[in-house]
């Protein structure tokens, strides 16, 4: 058989290279389009036709290469006015239209020489009817009266048939195999569906595990919020409790202690200075008779003056000398806070005082009935003043405290709260959507799993099937899908 067909510069072909499939090939095209020349190709390279018609116009060679299904490879070649056969790489020449003997061996496409002519039952004529319609009675009963020919035809016949039950046995079983394949199809059909509905599915779950690490975050950070409003709130009650006490007492003033340790360190500078001046003059000779003693005298006053001033200043130095200095200024809260206390208790034991004058001046008490009344109002009276002792340490102890911090801006509170309020809508709603894919994935399962039982084997391997196994595997659960 022919396995290839290559025409160069042949008719109306430049290059074409034709590769017949196995048993019958069929060329179809428009008109003129070289359906006829490839016929025409296997006539010439077969018998070697005379003529000039086979070159393309405005070529000067063309050439008709076939190989053989057995590997032989028959070319011919028309180059100008000569024609050359090449049999497996043999050039052969000088042939005056006639084949090389050995051609048919290879190409197997002779003549069926019988009694009476020549038959060639390879080609037929476009324009001319079916082998030996055309022929006289006579020679078509020479042809068939040839037994080995007969013998081929009906062997041909026998294998032609043999090739129509093949072909039909055939069709048999691709109908079976598209039946098998649409059934398995139409199986198969709600699992696009499914896989659809899974992709939702975990496409819903991730979004609703984004939204628990995020409602996490809010929570925690609401949290957080709620805890710094407890602390304004308590701050807030601090400073409104801390507002309502008395201002503390103001300090005496310390401006007359600290002129007089100045006008003592003054004097002890002056005794000082009187003192090295007195041992000055004590080494100096006697001054002379003084003309005027006005002067002096003057002088002589103010050195007394100076010297009673001096003895003042030791005294006053000698006096402060045994006093410890002055300890150092301590934190006057404390101070405040008892002094405050203090006018408190004075306040009170004045207004106790009042009273007690007060009642010397009313009649005597009537007697009293029964004390229990007094005495629960005595036992009130002691709660409250303890409350009260509690709150004053509360407002020492607050007084000490810097500023409380001014409340936050609340927008963006508000803001983060309504928020949160979406978020959770948000989350409710996809658990219920969650919810309803669960339950129709359910059914879906449910339905999938009956077909499965009813349908027993697997419509591709004709194996039985599991149900759990298939489920798993269609899910991808099982690592490769159907």
């Amino acid at each position: 058989m022919i396995k290839r067909i290559e025409l160069i510069n042949f008719m109306s072909h430049p290059h074409t290279v034709i590769e017949p499939a196995d048993g019958l090939t069929v060329l179809t095209g428009e008109n003129n389009t070289g359906k006829s020349a490839v016929i025409a190709a296997l006539q010439i390279l077969a018998r070697n036709t005379a003529g000039d018609f086979m070159m393309r116009h405005g070529e000067r060679e063309c050439r008709i290469i076939v190989e053989t299904h057995e590997g032989d490879i028959v070319q011919w070649q028309r180059k100008n006015k000569t024609v050359s056969y090449m049999l497996n790489g043999r050039e052969i020449h000088r042939l005056r239209n006639a084949v090389p003997e050995d051609l048919h061996d290879l190409l197997k496409m002779p003549l069926v020489d019988v009694e009476g002519g020549a038959f060639d039952v390879h080609f037929g004529e476009q324009k001319k009817p079916i082998f030996l319609l055309d022929d006289s009675p006579a020679r078509r009963a020479t042809f068939f009266a040839s037994a080995s020919d007969t013998i081929k035809l009906i062997e041909m016949q026998n294998v032609h048939r043999q090739k129509v039950r093949d072909a039909k046995l055939q069709e048999k079983r691709l109908e079976a195999d598209k039946a098998r394949l649409d059934q398995r199809l139409e199986a198969l059909a709600p699992l696009e569906m499914l896989d659809k509905k899974i992709n939702d599915i975990e496409t819903v779950y991730t979004d609703i595990q984004a939204g628990s690490e995020k409602l996490k975050k809010l929570e925690t950070t609401l949290g957080r919020m709620r805890h710094t409003m407890e602390k304004t709130a308590y701050w807030a009650d601090t400073a409104k409790a801390g507002a309502a006490l008395s201002p503390p007492p103001q300090l005496m003033p310390t401006d007359f202690l600290a002129r007089l340790i100045r006008q003592i360190n003054v004097f002890n500078s002056l005794t000082q200075k009187t003192i090295a001046e007195t041992g000055t003059l004590a080494d100096l000779p006697a001054p002379p008779a003084l003309s005027d003693t006005k002067h002096l005298a003057a002088m002589i006053e103010r050195i007394q003056e100076a010297e009673i001033r001096r003895r003042y200043c030791q005294k006053q130095a000698e006096a402060l000398t045994p006093v410890n200095a002055p300890p150092e200024m301590k934190p006057t809260e404390p101070l405040k806070a008892l002094v405050t206390r203090m006018q408190a208790l004075n306040r009170r034991i004045r207004s106790t005082r009042t009273g007690l004058n007060l009642l010397g001046q009313c009649p005597a008490p009537p007697d009293m009935q029964s004390p229990d009344g007094l005495k629960r109002l005595i036992d009130r009276l002691h709660v409250l003043e303890t409350e009260v002792l509690r709150k004053k340490q509360q407002a020492d102890r607050l007084s000490r405290l810097s500023a409380p911090p001014q409340p936050a801006e609340t927008q963006k509170l508000e803001n983060l709260i309504e928020q949160i309020k979406k978020s959770r809508n948000h989350m409710d709603r996809l658990a219920r959507e969650m919810q309803g894919l669960d339950k129709e994935l359910s059914k879906t399962d449910a339905v999938l799993r009956r077909r499965i039982q009813t349908a027993g084997i697997c419509p591709t391997c004709g194996q039985p099937i599991d149900p759990d196994h298939f489920m798993e595997t269609a899910l991808g659960i099982g690592g490769s899908g159907v």
